[in-house]
């Protein structure tokens, strides 16, 4: 017997624990980006609006946290863990269950709209995402507030259908938001290798972070099938809401952080940065002077090395460069 209720303490209890860990240290992650975001980019580069968007999510995503403690503090220390009380459903679930969906609808939406602009406002994969967020956002409301008002996990059973569709339609939601993404910074490799090393890294978050959320669904979805009265799917659900909002964070900062190597460098030199390519022509098999480059055959200037070079242009350097052979 002792054996047995250890089992059903590891499934609901443990787990539950151990999915709040993990949530606490996300959220944690999270307020060292929106610090981050403050401290290196709350002036100058972003807009106000950008400012009171972070800050939205980062209250929304505190009130989250705040509500995964009244869940644990409700199992482990007023029903003292007892697994009689597990069934009975209280008011943060439905409030969870809001909130996250609330905090992610602002996610998807902030994802549409870097879609819309970097992808020459192209308008049909930003509305698909938005129609899918705030499709997901209705069912999230509409599920929370039957948890709201249901006393038992038993009573939701005839709502399944809602949290199967929720589910597939997140994952519907995701795929589409990192193909677009995948796809808009691909589209500014530039080829200097400052710039491409932020787009690069920008790219493989999208694709890490991506495929995680990808799985959690995934997992959360199984275990809620074939484990219903354990707390596997819950911890999970409550892992990934955090994850949406750590990755985001993290993506703007990179967006920022790129906008701001491009703005700092513009300053340093005083002018607008005219990219030329510049022709290197060296170590010719044939000997010749580069004052001969006529006379050389195309096989040999096929060695050429192309560079490209940031010419600058200031009112007291005369004419603007162009190309030219070095």
């Amino acid at each position: 017997m002792s054996r047995e209720l250890n089992h059903v303490l590891d499934l609901t209890i443990g787990v539950g624990l151990v999915g709040f860990t993990v949530a606490a240290l996300l959220y944690g992650v999270t307020s060292g980006q929106v610090l981050l975001y403050y401290h290196r980019h709350g002036r100058g580069i972003s807009t106000w609006r950008t400012q009171c968007f972070v800050a939205a999510i980062w209250l929304v995503d505190t009130v989250h946290l705040v509500l995964l403690t009244c869940v644990v503090y409700y199992y482990d220390i007023v029903i003292h863990g007892n697994p009689a009380g597990f069934p009975h459903v209280i008011w943060a679930y439905g409030a969870i269950l809001i909130t996250t969906e609330c905090n992610t609808v602002l996610i998807r939406l902030g994802y549409a709209h870097r879609i819309w602009k970097y992808n020459n406002r192209k308008v049909l994969m930003p509305l698909i995402v938005i129609v899918l967020a705030v499709a997901l956002l209705a069912m999230g409301i509409f599920y929370g507030h039957a948890q709201l008002i249901m006393k038992s996990f038993d009573d939701l059973q005839e709502l399944q259908w809602s949290f199967y569709l929720a589910f597939a339609l997140q994952i519907v939601a995701d795929t589409c938001i990192a193909i677009s993404m995948i796809s808009v910074c691909r589209r500014f490799l530039t080829g200097l290798r400052r710039f491409d090393e932020v787009i690069q890294t920008i790219f493989m978050f999208i694709i890490n972070t991506g495929l995680l959320n990808l799985a959690l669904v995934t997992l959360s979805l199984i275990f809620y099938y074939i484990m219903p009265t354990s707390f596997l799917f819950l911890a999970l659900y409550w892992v990934l809401a955090k994850l949406h909002v750590c990755s985001f964070l993290a993506v703007l900062n990179a967006e920022k952080d790129l906008i701001a190597r491009t703005s700092t460098h513009t300053i340093h030199h005083g002018s607008t940065p005219i990219l030329t390519t510049a022709l290197r022509v060296e170590d010719f098999p044939t000997g010749l002077p580069t004052t001969q480059l006529d006379s050389i055959p195309l096989s040999d200037l096929a060695r050429a090395s192309f560079q490209v070079n940031s010419m600058h242009h200031s009112p007291e350097s005369g004419p603007s460069p162009v190309a030219h052979a070095v």
